[in-house]
């Protein structure tokens, strides 16, 4: 009896009746993970697009999501003194106030932009951030390493998301 029991549980818990979402089965358009990793002290830092995520994997063999307060990673890069990751981030913003807007798609095109940032991350943590305007896409570091530069450089294979007028000329110094 309890075989039987236990075959049956077992039995539903594989979807017999094809009432899941395509039988249980999906395919995902996008990326998992992105192969430009980033190689710091405290670990391996590892975007993963789909889910809008960052993970660091340490040596051990241990991963932490690392808490970007929603924003979801669109470019890493490490500091020269390979401490701390720099994380160009994003996160939508609808400007409809409705209760019934839950996600970004259940938001108007026209009520929805994109607000960003850059983080520092060290040790697994989030430590500061600063904004940065939505075109600038690059740094680069002073030979000390204790400031960095940002502006402006166009890769034709990179979407280029622009929030009104830009000046391609401006640069910023963080």
């Amino acid at each position: 009896m309890r075989t039987f029991l236990f075959t049956s549980l077992l039995a539903l818990g594989c979807n017999p009746f094809g009432n899941l979402p395509k039988d249980g089965w999906g395919y995902i358009d996008d990326e998992l993970w992105d192969p430009a990793v980033v190689t710091v002290d405290d670990g391996v830092y590892v975007r993963l697009p789909h889910a809008r995520k960052l993970v660091r994997v340490q040596d051990s063999g241990k991963y932490q999501v690392i808490d970007l307060k929603g924003a979801s990673p669109q470019k890493i890069l490490a500091n020269p003194a390979k401490d701390r990751v720099l994380v160009f981030a994003e996160w939508p913003v609808c400007d409809n106030p409705s209760d019934e807007i839950e996600t970004e798609t259940d938001c108007d095109y026209e009520d929805l932009h994109w607000e960003r940032e850059l983080a520092i991350v060290k040790n697994g943590k989030r430590i500061a951030v600063t904004e940065v305007p939505s075109h600038m896409n690059t740094l680069r570091f002073t030979p000390d390493g204790q400031m960095a530069a940002a502006f402006f450089e166009y890769d034709s294979s990179e979407d280029l998301t622009l929030d009104g007028v830009m000046d391609p000329t401006v640069v910023s110094f963080l």
